[in-house]
């Protein structure tokens, strides 16, 4: 580190520059989940350290697809935060004269950005940009700037809020997320997010995360009216060097679902309740810091690991929040390849009723999965209203009326990814012949007779005996596997 960063105005910036990537005061001891949470908080709020600050001119940072060059202008740290017992400067504002250049190797993706910008590679100016990075980003900017003489003013810590805001707008998370993740691990490679708004472009995101499947991503800002998202533009892996090598990067999903223990209770008026006990297979990093993905219409209501500790969450809390994602903050790191266990009780309405109905808006979304889905066996006790025929994925292992109530239980003793199930006023019929492949069509005549008038309004025709065309479809399908 240059003698000059260490000789700040302040003995505050001093201390905060001497220890950030040195280790700091005392032993290191490991962040538990309640920390890395109020972390994850720090970061998102986080406000521009506006004294001292860098002239950086003519100065530049390269990474996979993407090169910035600071022609000449100032940056300064955003307030550092404190994990495992070192403080880590994690992100910095800029603000100046500068150019981003972005392209692909892959020609698919050269496509996208001839789609959505007229060009199959960026070169376009900016004047200001916000940064968010692991240590050798830190270093490489650190190690190109000399010492400022003017602070940044108010205006310019306004401008540096605005720009962090923007990766969290509407109670996104998954930015913020990543960059915690990255500053707790040990990454192969290093973390780079960037948030800027070129000349003549809308606002951009590039992200190098080496926690992605494909490490390289490009979003931007699709602004129209009713509609304002980030949408992503690009991906690619990182040593990807055509169309057809690794185009899809290695999967590097903290946590695999191996087995589901789930209790459901459903009732008359639509409520779902559940408590999952889920085991998972951690990947090759890791860690203490996992997302997982639930229906929007549930909310989690507490998280425990294997030994019966709360384990500290962050998910979606508003109805109208159509986010799916589960954040989860542990108090130990998880072994690579090692097999840990958690319970989630979670509540919601995802069956609703409706004269007599329901309607289940929840596919195989009901029960927490990593983002990345891989198979696994299921084990379902389920009790449902009396006078409501149920059915879900696997095989029916059981039958005991309680009350006004059924409790039936489910087997899948064959891993598979996607789990469901229907209840409703249905009939079952067994379709089939003496083929391998037997067919249990749930069918409702009451819903049939509903959805007729609708179906026939739009020019579409129904006949009788809907049960049966559908399970003679199904058992002529089948055939194709014999």
């Amino acid at each position: 580190m240059k003698p000059w960063v260490m000789a700040g105005r302040t003995r505050g910036f001093l201390i905060v520059m001497a220890v950030a990537w040195g280790g700091g005061y005392g032993e290191a001891r490991a962040a538990d989940g309640a920390e890395l949470r109020a972390t994850f908080d720090s970061i998102r709020t986080a406000e521009l350290i506006v004294e001292p600050t860098l002239e950086l001119e003519h100065a530049t940072l390269d990474q996979a697809g993407l090169t910035l060059v600071f022609e000449k202008g100032r940056l300064a740290w955003l307030q550092p935060v404190t994990i495992n017992g070192r403080i880590r400067i994690f992100g910095a504002y800029f603000e100046g004269r500068g150019r981003m250049l972005f392209t692909s190797p892959l020609q698919v993706e050269q496509a996208q950005l001839r789609q959505f910008f007229k060009t199959d590679s960026l070169n376009r100016g900016f004047d200001r940009m916000l940064l968010l990075f692991s240590e050798d980003v830190f270093e490489r900017l650190n190690s190109q700037g000399r010492l400022a003489e003017k602070p940044f003013k108010k205006k310019h810590r306004d401008r540096a809020r605005d720009l962090l805001k923007a990766l969290s707008k509407d109670d996104e998370h998954y930015f913020v997320f990543e960059t915690l993740k990255a500053l707790t691990g040990e990454p192969e490679l290093p973390f780079l997010l960037v948030n800027v708004q070129p000349a003549k472009s809308p606002r951009l995101f590039y992200m190098f995360d080496p926690n992605r499947r494909e490490e390289v991503a490009l979003w931007r800002h699709h602004n129209v009216p009713g509609e304002s998202y980030m949408e992503q533009i690009c991906g690619f892996a990182a040593d990807v060097t055509t169309d057809r090598h690794g185009i899809n990067g290695r999967l590097k999903s903290a946590l695999a679902s191996a087995h589901y223990d789930i209790d459901v209770s459903l009732s008359s008026q639509g409520l779902f309740r559940a408590r999952a006990r889920v085991a998972f297979v951690s990947g090759r990093t890791g860690g203490q810091l996992a997302m997982l993905s639930l229906h929007p219409d549930l909310r989690m209501r507490s998280v425990k690991d294997g030994e019966g500790r709360t384990v500290e969450f962050l998910g979606h809390e508003e109805k109208r929040d159509n986010r799916r994602i589960l954040y989860l903050f542990m108090d130990r790191p998880i072994a690579a390849d090692d097999t840990t266990r958690f319970e989630f009780v979670y509540e919601g309405e995802i069956a609703r009723e409706n004269v007599g109905l329901f309607y289940v808006t929840a596919g195989a979304e009901w029960y927490p999965t990593p983002v990345e889905r891989k198979r696994s066996t299921f084990d379902l006790s389920c009790r449902t209203p009396r006078g409501y025929a149920f059915v879900a994925t696997g095989d029916q292992v059981g039958e005991v009326p309680i009350g006004d109530t059924i409790m039936t239980r489910w087997t899948v003793t064959r891993p598979t990814r996607n789990v469901s199930f229907a209840i409703g006023p249905m009939e079952r019929y067994e379709f089939g012949t003496d083929r391998k492949y037997p067919v249990e069509i749930y069918f409702s005549e009451q819903l049939h007779v509903n959805l007729g008038p609708a179906l026939i309004a739009n020019g579409l025709t129904v006949g009788r005996h809907m049960e049966r065309q559908a399970g003679n479809d199904l058992v002529e399908a089948l055939h194709m596997f014999d």
